[in-house]
C-alpha cells in the first residue's frame, strides 16, 4: 500500500512534469486503501484532496495529448488503463467533430440557373407579377419599358399585355 510520503511526492512530480509521471497500475485502488486506512484517518481529506488533483493533472494532460495528435493515434507514455481508454474515446469523439467541421460534403444550396432578362413595353397598367424566377415584378404602368424573366416576358407578350422591344 502507498504511503501519504509517496503520495505528496507523485502529486509534486505529475505537477512539474508537462508528462504523464509514472505511477503503479493498481495506484488509484492503493490510494483508496490508504484513504480508508484507520490509522492515515486524520490525514483522509489531504490524501482525498491529492488523489484527486494527481486525477485532475492526469486527464487535462490526456486531453491536451489527444488534442495534439492530429491523425496519429500514438498512446500517451505512462498512462494508466483507464486513462488509455478514456484518451482514445477523445481521439474517436475528436476525429468526428473534425470530420463534421471540415466535410467535404458540406451541403451547398443548388446554384440557380441563370435568368435572362429580356427587355418589354408594357401595353396596359399592370399589377404586381410573379416572375418565372420566383420574384415579384411591378407593379407597371401604361408604355414603361422594363426587363423581365424571359419565361414571364414571352407568357405577357402571349397574352398582349407586353410588346417585346
Amino acid at each position: 500500500m502507498i504511503t501519504f510520503a509517496e503520495l505528496e511526492a507523485a502529486y509534486r512530480r505529475e505537477r512539474q512534469s508537462p508528462k504523464l509521471e509514472s505511477l503503479p497500475l493498481d495506484f488509484f485502488d492503493q490510494v483508496r486503501r490508504l484513504s480508508q486506512d484507520p490509522q492515515a484517518l486524520e490525514y483522509k481529506s489531504n490524501i482525498d484532496d491529492l488523489s484527486e488533483s494527481i486525477y485532475n493533472l492526469r486527464i487535462n494532460k490526456l486531453v491536451l495529448a489527444a488534442g495534439r495528435a492530429e491523425n496519429e493515434v500514438p498512446n500517451p507514455r505512462n498512462a494508466l488503463e483507464h486513462e488509455l481508454r478514456l484518451y482514445r474515446g477523445i481521439l474517436g469523439l475528436l476525429s468526428q467533430v473534425r470530420g463534421q467541421v471540415f466535410s467535404k460534403n458540406i451541403k451547398k444550396e443548388p446554384e440557380k440557373p441563370k435568368t435572362f432578362l429580356l427587355k418589354v413595353k408594357v401595353s396596359s397598367p399592370l399589377p404586381k407579377i410573379m416572375g418565372s424566377d420566383g420574384l415579384e415584378y411591378g407593379p407597371f404602368k401604361s408604355e414603361e419599358v422594363v426587363e423581365l424573366p424571359e419565361q414571364t416576358a414571352k407568357l405577357l407578350i402571349e397574352k398582349g399585355a407586353v410588346q417585346e422591344g
